[in-house]
């Protein structure tokens, strides 16, 4: 969990000049962000800097790039803040996910709360799958929602299903139900949170 997850440093060609087309570009830094690991941003590949061998890799920064309409930067912040949310992410084991197209995998920890669930399709055509989610202490019809789009899945049979568009991971969190019945399933299971603070799920 401690070493670094690296897509570009000063000894290589930029992450935009490896992989100028956008859609990619994004898929593999969503990866970085998702799998075991620090997420290493070599500096101005958070605003899309190019450049290929050295000494065009280490160019001065491009400040003139740090606008609120850079489209990799909003992204770069938007996987920066979901990581910084979600403790899965941060510290959570890795269990890999059966699948037929897509690249599935799930971030745990002690806690059932921290789950996160993760479908990457790096094809160039839409996938739709029912991936299992062997963990027992999720129980049926536990609310799910995507990260990115705001989809909101329940898990059903110890399963999600969804569509995966091309060149897109789509990071499914538990959503906190502990409000509402389904929440609820919880509390019987593990404790009132109120009277045993000390147990959690």
């Amino acid at each position: 969990l401690r070493s670094w997850i690296v897509v570009s440093n000063h000894d290589m060609p930029r992450f935009a000049h490896r992989l100028p087309d956008m859609a990619t570009r994004k898929f593999a830094q969503v990866l970085q962000f998702t799998l075991p690991g620090s997420p290493l941003i070599y500096y101005g590949d958070e605003l899309g800097m190019e450049g290929g061998d050295d000494p065009e890799n280490r160019a001065t920064f491009h400040w003139e790039k740090v606008t609120e309409d850079n489209e990799m930067l909003v992204h770069t912040k938007t996987l920066v803040a979901i990581r910084r949310r979600l403790r899965g992410l941060r510290i959570g084991d890795f269990r890999a996910l059966a699948s037929q197209r897509l690249m599935a995998f799930a971030r745990f920890t002690e806690r059932v709360q921290d789950t996160v669930v993760v479908f990457a399709n790096g094809s160039d055509e839409s996938v739709q799958e029912m991936v299992t989610v062997p963990d027992p202490r999720i129980l049926g019809y536990t609310l799910f929602k995507d990260e990115f789009s705001g989809e909101e899945l329940r898990i059903m049979g110890a399963t999600l299903s969804c569509e995966v568009k091309p060149k897109t991971v789509r990071v499914f969190a538990m959503v906190d139900e502990s409000d509402n019945p389904s929440g609820a399933q919880y509390k019987r299971v593990f404790g009132h949170w109120a009277t045993f603070a000390g147990v959690l799920p």
